[in-house]
This record gives C-alpha cells, sequence and structure tokens, in this order.
C-alpha cells in the first residue's frame, strides 16, 4: 500500500557567481561535499534547482543575508518570529505565537485582480507575522489590511478605515485613526 505521501527532494548546494551564472566568466564553482567543479556543470545545475541568493561581505565573506524564495520559512526564521511576536498580532488577541499561522503581511503569491507588476512579498522577518487561525482568515478574506511597519509592529486597517497599531506580546497596542502617518507610535 503506497502512502501517496512526497518525499522531499534532494537537496544540491551549488555556490557559484552570477557573472558565471549569466556566461559572463567561466569561474570555478563550489559544490557542497566536493569540491571545485566547473562552470558548465555549474550553470547545468543551477538551471533546474531552486536559487537562493546568499549576500556576503567581498572583504570578509561574512554572510549577510540569505535570500528567501520559498513560501515556507526556516525553522530559524520561524522560531525568531514567534519569539518576536510572542502572541497573534491582531489588536488584544493573546492567542500565543507557537500556535498561530506564520503569515506574510504583504502577500507572497500574486492576488486575484491585482496588477501583474504588483511587489509580492518574500518570505522573511520584515513581512512575516504570527496570526491565530481567525485573524488570518480576517486578513485574508475579511476585508482588513494589514502591513508591517518594522519588524514587530504591525498597522491593521479595518474595512471602515480605522488604523490600529499593535506590537504583538506586549499587550501594546494604539488606535492610529486620528494620528498623522508620519507620527511615530507611542510604544
Amino acid at each position: 500500500m503506497r502512502c501517496g505521501c512526497a518525499r522531499p527532494g534532494a537537496e544540491v548546494r551549488v555556490t557559484v557567481s552570477a557573472t558565471t551564472l549569466l556566461g559572463l566568466d567561466d569561474a570555478p564553482a563550489d559544490l557542497e561535499g566536493y569540491g571545485p567543479i566547473d562552470a558548465v556543470r555549474a550553470r547545468a545545475l543551477a538551471a533546474g534547482g531552486v536559487w537562493r541568493r546568499v549576500v556576503t561581505d567581498p572583504r570578509t565573506d561574512r554572510v549577510l543575508d540569505v535570500g528567501r524564495e520559498r513560501y515556507r520559512p526556516t525553522a530559524a526564521l520561524a522560531e525568531l518570529v514567534r519569539t518576536r511576536d510572542r502572541t497573534c498580532a491582531f489588536p488584544g488577541c493573546t492567542v500565543p505565537a507557537r500556535r498561530a499561522d506564520l503569515d506574510h503581511t504583504r502577500e507572497y503569491h500574486p492576488q486575484p485582480g491585482a496588477p501583474p507588476d504588483a511587489p509580492l512579498g518574500r518570505t522573511d522577518a520584515d513581512n512575516l507575522g504570527a496570526l491565530c487561525r481567525r485573524h488570518h482568515r480576517l486578513k485574508t478574506d475579511g476585508g482588513f489590511r494589514l502591513r508591517q511597519i518594522e519588524p514587530g509592529l504591525f498597522e491593521w486597517i479595518t474595512p471602515a478605515g480605522h488604523r490600529y497599531l499593535v506590537r504583538p506580546g506586549t499587550g501594546q497596542s494604539h488606535d492610529a485613526t486620528v494620528d498623522p502617518y508620519d507620527a511615530p507610535p507611542p510604544f
């Protein structure tokens, strides 16, 4: 009997410069666990794979940012966001973040009727927040809009146009409906 479960695919890590991928040079790449490979093989492996951008400091080679092109956050990123938010990001909600969904504040997938060039959200701490299932649905299907002003500071906009600023897990929320848009939050 087959379970119908999808097995995760193998992960092959190839470190290659953008100039080599673009065919501007033929610098060798590095196949993790194997060693250097030529540019032709690196391009062939990259052609069918999922790319992840890694930004490094050119002087120290220290990793500065790891681009995420996947919908689901890594375990480390999920832990960071849940630890930061502590509770659902909806005003007054106390559902613990560990029991909440991690939602993309700016949608990751194109929405029906959206302009084709509308920017999509990334899977990173600046665009993820903990929302309990009820408030996730309210944001997705209930006419409420949500934006993350800075990591961990959320602005909810109701269908009637009321604005609420929330720092989840702190018990702090603020009705910002009459505040000027450039006023800093009171917390």
